[in-house]
């Protein structure tokens, strides 16, 4: 089989489950030697997104295209319906019912989006404009504000804190402050 015989193609796939089905096809794949030929690569894009719950910060992964994979394969029969049912496939994306393979074109401006949203998703955290933060580092440490802004973009937050008796926008990085915990 050579490069020039497999094409990428967009797989439908139950949100959630991106994951699940490229290994399912994987597996298939290493049990099926006529599969194992016929697709190339399996392609589930993800970004890591730092979530803040209860005063912690964690990195989780999430799909970039939920509910889609990219599947590079030879265009067969067998291969095509042998994707198809899998546990967690919906189906391929289609032009006049038939799977609709994507252009070099296509796949490379696909790759650059995919490079674009794992960028701007690592300057993105879930905080919220009104949550209360206390400052853990820098000039303004250990007083506490309300969030006024976020810019994503530089990955700075601006609080308003009590200076004096005064609501001052202090404007931080996102790494100097931690959420205040409520239930306290």
């Amino acid at each position: 089989m050579s490069s020039d015989d497999c094409f990428w193609y967009i797989l439908r796939v139950s949100a959630g489950r991106e994951q699940s089905v490229a290994k399912s096809i994987e597996s298939y794949k290493m049990r099926n030697a006529d599969i194992d030929n016929a697709i190339r690569e399996i392609c589930v894009p993800v970004q890591s997104v730092l979530k803040v719950k209860k005063n912690v910060k964690q990195h989780k992964t999430k799909s970039v295209f939920s509910g889609y994979v990219l599947i590079n394969m030879l265009n067969t029969k067998r291969a095509i319906d042998t994707v198809r049912s899998l546990p967690g496939v919906v189906g391929f994306v289609t032009s006049s019912g038939k799977p609709a393979p994507l252009t070099k074109d296509d796949f490379e401006k696909m790759m650059q989006l995919v490079k674009e949203k794992i960028e701007n998703a690592e300057s993105s955290v879930l905080y919220e404009v009104g949550q209360q933060v206390k400052i853990t580092s820098g000039p303004f440490a250990s007083f506490a504000g309300e969030i006024e802004h976020i810019d994503n973009a530089k990955k700075r937050l601006r609080v308003a804190v009590a200076i004096f008796g005064q609501l001052t926008p202090v404007d931080l990085d996102l790494d100097q402050v931690s959420l205040v915990n409520n239930e306290e």
